[in-house]
């Protein structure tokens, strides 16, 4: 939390929910980061800061104003973010490891296949990047990882982790204007 302390931290963190929510983006709490490591408590956790709260997990997630402020103003202050991607939430993104050496030579070929213009960016906390896409009328899009070395589409069934979310590097997921 660069320059905030844990009440700024949480107060940001249940706005961008809200912000999420309204833009008609599903929500969930995840795990954050605590003194670098999963809050989830397990010394074996392989998706630190990246996994649900919940039971059921995005299959819980929503937009309900209520449920939001009841998990992340009252019940899980200050969790990681996720929203769930594919026709729920309008979304599709490409998840790219472009801190990774075939993250960056795929990310120079996707440039030449796809106009990044309307895309809205983050920053993971980790160093790669999500670019985040309008989901396309009549399609369905499913999730695939190594779509390009490096590179996975995050679409139906599938989620991110985002803004002003933890990484276990001491990084803050950002988006980027």
């Amino acid at each position: 939390m660069p320059n905030k302390n844990k009440a700024e931290h949480e107060c940001e963190v249940l706005a961008f929910a809200q912000h999420y929510a309204k833009q008609g983006w599903s929500v969930f709490p995840l795990h954050s980061i605590k003194d670098g490591k999963c809050a989830c408590g397990a010394r074996d956790c392989t998706a630190q800061g990246k996994h649900p709260i919940l039971s059921n997990g995005f299959k819980k997630a929503t937009t309900n104003e209520d449920q939001i402020q009841t998990w992340f103003g009252d019940y899980f202050k200050g969790a990681n973010i996720g929203v769930c991607t594919g026709a729920i939430s309008g979304i599709v993104v490409i998840d790219i490891d472009s801190h990774k050496p075939e993250g960056v030579a795929s990310l120079e070929k996707l440039e030449a296949l796809i106009d990044s213009t309307g895309a809205r960016k983050q920053a993971t906390g980790g160093g790669g990047e999500h670019w985040v896409f309008k989901y396309p009328a009549a399609k369905e899009i499913r999730c695939r990882t190594n779509w390009l070395p490096g590179i996975d589409v995050r679409a139906d069934g599938g989620y991110i982790v985002a803004a002003p979310s933890l990484h276990k590097s001491g990084g803050v997921y950002e988006w980027e204007y």
